[in-house]
This record gives C-alpha cells, sequence and structure tokens, in this order.
C-alpha cells in the first residue's frame, strides 16, 4: 500500500489496515520518505499482512489535464470513504498538483483520482497560502513512479 510517509512517520512500525469490506489487517511499514527532504519524498510503502483478493488502484496512463475534474479519497477524521470532487487547477514543473477540491485531515495518503477513476496523484497536503482556487496539493503519478524505486530498495 502506497501512502504519505507524514501520515505513518510517528505511528510506529506495526499498524492495523481497516479494508472496505470492514477487515482489520495487521500491517508494518516497510519504508519512508521524508517529508523534510520536499513534498516529493513524502511518500511510504505499507505492506498488508494475509491481504487476499484486493482490486489494485491503477495509475493513469495518461498525463492529467488542468481543468478536469478529480475526487479525493480518504478518511477525514476517521470517517471511511469519504469522496470530494474539486477540479485540476495546476500542474506545477515539478509534478505537483494543485486542485481544489475539499480534503480535511486523515485525506492525506488517499487517492485522487480522475473521471475513470485512475489514480493521478496521492493527496498530500492542505495548504491555506496556495491560491485560493488551488489550496491542496498532490503528488502525480509519474513524481511517484519516480521515487517509488528508492523507497522500494
Amino acid at each position: 500500500m502506497l501512502t504519505n510517509s507524514h501520515v505513518v512517520r510517528n505511528g510506529g512500525d506495526r499498524w492495523v489496515v481497516r479494508l472496505s469490506d470492514e477487515r482489520e489487517l495487521p500491517a508494518y511499514v516497510v519504508a519512508t520518505g521524508s517529508r523534510n527532504a520536499g513534498i516529493h519524498y513524502d511518500l511510504a510503502l505499507v505492506q498488508i499482512e494475509g491481504a487476499s483478493n484486493l482490486t489494485p488502484a491503477r495509475f493513469a496512463e495518461d498525463r492529467p489535464q488542468e481543468g478536469e475534474p478529480v475526487w479525493a479519497i480518504g478518511a477525514p477524521y476517521g470517517r471511511a470513504e469519504v469522496i470530494t470532487k474539486g477540479e485540476l487547477k495546476r500542474i506545477t514543473r515539478d509534478g505537483i498538483l494543485l486542485t481544489n477540491t475539499e480534503v480535511h485531515p486523515g485525506n492525506s495518503g488517499g487517492p485522487l483520482v480522475n473521471q475513470t477513476g485512475e489514480v493521478i496523484g496521492i493527496n498530500t497536503e492542505i495548504n491555506p497560502s496556495m491560491p485560493a482556487d488551488a489550496t491542496t496539493a498532490s503528488i502525480s503519478v509519474p513524481v511517484v513512479q519516480k521515487y517509488l524505486p528508492r523507497l522500494m530498495e
């Protein structure tokens, strides 16, 4: 499972993951990047033990386009499976997706998906100092794919 390093940073190595079918399975942190090194490194790998019959999320093959609708999936304030809709406002030169999708604490580490349900980014940051029309930042799939091999080592 891929999430943000700041989500698991202070929680120890052992976790319990609740799946959408209500199963709770043990999990452990395999590797973490460092948010201090920049938003691009705010990634973590978590291994779920005993998981079977899971359908993996698909990374989008096409690059997202500014102006397209997007959905953030997460568990803000501990409420499972909350989905909010917004618009992709900007793509920065370094591959960060800026959206106006409403997210709250608990959305970090969840996917940002396009209208076909493909993952285009990992929700990472709520930043009110960004432009008013783009207060949420996500790490784009190309950036994830660039830094993922480092985590897997």
